[in-house]
């Protein structure tokens, strides 16, 4: 069977992405999977000039890729706030790591699909499907943003310290809690004190994995037709598995 790796930021991404790619499969009726996915955690880019946690995960795919058992490489990061440097980082990227020895054609925006040439012209040549994609809410953002959007259930614990703990924040002089770290707040909030009961709210059933596997299409609307960010996100997921 055909595999594509999709290199994600840490585990939670690869989970909640992993649910989605389950509702496309279970509740839209499209094709059943005929890629096989497996994941990989390659930590966000510190500095975008010189990506060099991508391009050692990229390399450590290059004997997999020979056998003939990668057929798509998927990378996906939150967007957080500039799409344009984050392509470019991305090819900076895929050409540092394979080198001159192959036939690049890149993609020209998220969401495309580019390829890789391996040993062109031989009887060994190989090609790789690659595309990215970025995830976030209005052109900046992560994953947690596009979830809080997509919410399904009542969440007036989460949004009563959503509203009020920046103002908070800022009479005690606290600058170091970002917007990054509030949404995370406020899916913690959500999906563990609004929509458990106390006793449910153990280690097991509020770990990530568990949520996003067990109740991952009770809390949020996999489903939802409005935002183009959900639409693209599935359009990506998709375009990497069938």
């Amino acid at each position: 069977m055909a595999k594509a790796k999709i290199i994600v930021e840490d585990n939670n991404d690869k989970h909640t992405y992993q649910a989605i790619i389950n509702h496309i499969n279970l509740q839209e009726s499209l094709s059943v999977n005929q890629v096989e996915v497996d994941w990989e955690v390659s930590s966000a880019e510190t500095n975008p000039e010189k990506p060099t946690a991508l391009i050692r995960t990229l390399k450590s795919l290059l004997n997999d890729i020979r056998s003939g058992s990668i057929e798509r490489i998927g990378i996906v990061w939150d967007i957080d706030a500039d799409a344009e440097q984050k392509l470019k980082t991305v090819s900076s990227a895929i050409n540092e790591a394979f080198g001159t020895d192959v036939i690049v054609k890149l993609f020209s925006k998220p969401n495309e699909l580019g390829s890789i040439v391996f040993d062109s012209g031989t009887p060994e040549e190989i090609e790789v499907k690659v595309a990215c994609f970025f995830v976030g809410l209005n052109d900046k953002g992560e994953i947690e943003d596009l979830l809080k959007m997509i919410k399904s259930k009542p969440s007036p614990l989460a949004d009563c310290i959503d509203k009020n703990l920046p103002h908070c924040l800022k009479e005690n002089g606290i600058t170091d809690v970002n917007d990054k770290e509030l949404v995370k707040l406020w899916i913690n909030n959500y999906q563990r004190y609004d929509n458990l009961t106390k006793k449910d709210r153990t280690a097991k059933n509020t770990k990530w994995e568990s949520v996003m596997l067990k109740r991952g299409e009770q809390l949020f609307d996999f489903s939802k037709a409005e935002g183009k960010e959900l639409v693209e996100l599935k359009a990506f997921l998709n375009m990497m598995t069938n």
